[in-house]
């Protein structure tokens, strides 16, 4: 009955809800408002995530954060077209599959997004697994599609667009190209390099 009247109230505010990873946020939120009083104090706040809820309750048990990541990468190969083995290999050498992750750049979650490219993306809470992942595929499907070939995008995720654009790659987004590429498709490293 109570989750029931805040989610009524939160529609009578009139919050925006443009996307399941909003609408999934905030049910995320709601849940956590009914949780018992030591689990709340179990779930701190994200570091850093401003627009992350109180009581992430999918960061409490591994169990959960592994399954919410399986199907955030299901769900995300199907609306962006892409092989979930590519994503698996992006999180492995982004995060190591580490949820709270933050580079010396400051990069954030699963695939590590710049807080200014989240916001792009619309990714609210970058440390909310579903989200990142989410926005991380999105990104890639743009990188893909604007830079050519899976090589360049990755090295786009890396470095940058512009730096792909310009030539400019340097020997750690080679470095890490190859990498990405070894995990996903062994087979046709070499092939896909050429390209």
């Amino acid at each position: 009955m109570r989750a029931r009247i805040v989610f009524l109230l939160a529609l009578g505010l009139g919050l925006p809800a443009r996307a399941d990873e909003d609408i999934a946020r905030r049910l995320g939120a709601l849940k956590a408002l009914v949780r018992p009083a030591e689990v709340q104090r179990l779930a701190e706040p994200a570091q850093g995530g401003q627009g992350c809820p109180r009581g992430n309750w999918w960061k409490l048990t591994e169990y959960g954060v592994q399954s919410r990541i399986e199907s955030a990468v299901r769900d995300a190969s199907l609306r962006y077209r892409l092989d979930p083995e590519l994503l698996h290999a992006v999180i492995r050498h982004e995060s190591n599959y580490q949820v709270r992750a933050v580079s010396h750049k400051g990069a954030q979650g699963l695939m590590q997004l710049m807080p200014a490219t989240a916001r792009e993306l619309g990714v609210v809470c970058a440390f909310d697994p579903r989200e990142n992942v989410m926005g991380g595929a999105r990104y890639l499907r743009q990188l893909r599609d604007r830079l050519a070939s899976w090589p360049r995008a990755l090295a786009g995720y890396h470095a940058g667009p512009r730096a792909v654009e310009r030539g400019r790659i340097p020997g750690e987004t080679r470095r890490y190209v190859e990498r990405v590429l070894r995990s996903w498709r062994p087979e046709r490293v070499a092939w896909m390099l050429l390209e």
